[in-house]
């Protein structure tokens, strides 16, 4: 039978806007003077992952109508993200990040994205396609999304099609302080748990974890969390690993030392990971630990290189570096569609 249009193995909603990062590395922003533009966001990146692992992935979103809008629309397009649900708005601008680059710390960057401007934050219910939500496997959804109007109420839509439709909802909990500006705590936690309950899988930072649900330790996060033990709930902790309650069970998986560039972008390389060995490798008869493995290897690769998107490993990569580093996987067929 041939592939419909709308039949995706993970659709998108989100953020998509400029990464500006240093060159000069080991300098503050006000010293550092040169800027390598990339495509960046959080869902961004992530689709751009699973294009790599030969998944079919669309983003909704919107972009301006100026040279930006068009370099991140194309850009996408060209490495295999469906752009066809992003819609051009010509009142909004691209958010924008500037990042300082200290090679094996925590960088520093600053979000510029103007409420009420900032083209991500724009999308409305109109934007969110019924038959492209029906025919996917995978719905991600993440807080920024969260965090103003009317990407709210659109978020809030597509979650309510995808539970309808009895899609697997991952939930990217992507907590950034300063797009919550104004927002007072009791109304960021009703709103993330509004799409908390409906979701299938969960993913964040122990920071995001605890604003997500008001919560003071991950315990309790993770405790607070309604019928867990049916879910998948993944706690990143950096350079000292993951955890993840799979059904109930945790299971810990090392982070893999590396030289560490840059932080950025490491989650969402996981989470591409994760996703194509939830949708692929575990079918091919990888075990749950392998999967894990997988993703935290290509979160090694991309804290390694200077950009996000672009840093974004293929399969044939990331089995490269695992083999490199002796690991043995009790599952390693290669999933058909790459063969």
């Amino acid at each position: 039978m041939n592939q419909r249009r709308d039949d995706y193995d993970v659709v998108l909603i989100g953020r998509l806007g400029i990464d500006l990062y240093s060159d000069d590395f080991g300098k503050p922003l006000d010293k550092a003077a040169r800027f390598v533009k990339y495509v960046g966001g959080t869902v961004t990146n992530t689709a751009i992952g699973c294009a790599r692992y030969g998944m079919r992935a669309a983003l909704i979103t919107r972009v301006s109508t100026d040279p930006l809008g068009k370099f991140a629309k194309d850009y996408l397009r060209d490495n295999g993200v469906d752009v066809s649900y992003i819609k051009e708005d010509p009142d909004a601008l691209m958010g924008l990040v500037f990042a300082a680059i200290f090679p094996g710390k925590d960088p520093d960057f600053i979000f510029y994205r103007p409420k009420g401007e900032v083209a991500d934050l724009r999308i409305t219910k109109d934007d969110i396609p019924i038959s492209v939500i029906n025919g996917t496997k995978v719905l991600v959804i993440t807080g920024t999304g969260l965090s103003a109007e009317p990407s709210l109420g659109a978020n809030l839509h597509a979650v309510d099609l995808a539970a309808n439709a009895g899609k697997t909802i991952l939930f990217n909990l992507d907590w950034r302080p300063s797009t919550w500006s104004g927002v007072p705590d009791e109304d960021r936690i009703k709103r993330y748990k509004a799409v908390l309950d409906k979701s299938s899988i969960v993913i964040g930072g122990v920071p995001e974890w605890l604003a997500a649900t008001g919560e003071s330790s991950i315990d309790a996060a993770i405790d607070s969390i309604r019928g867990k033990e049916k879910r998948i709930l993944i706690v990143t902790r950096g350079g000292e690993g993951t955890t993840v309650f799979y059904h109930g069970n945790a299971i810990n998986t090392e982070a893999f030392k590396v030289n560490v560039l840059k932080t950025l972008g490491a989650g969402d390389a996981f989470l591409a990971a994760f996703l194509y060995g939830y949708l692929y490798l575990l079918k091919s008869g990888w075990e749950v630990g392998d999967v894990l493995k997988f993703a935290s290897a290509a979160a090694a690769i991309v804290v390694t290189r200077h950009s996000c998107s672009e840093a974004m490993p293929t399969y044939d990569e990331v089995m490269q570096f695992l083999r490199e580093r002796g690991e043995q996987l009790h599952g390693n067929a290669k999933p058909r569609h790459l063969t």
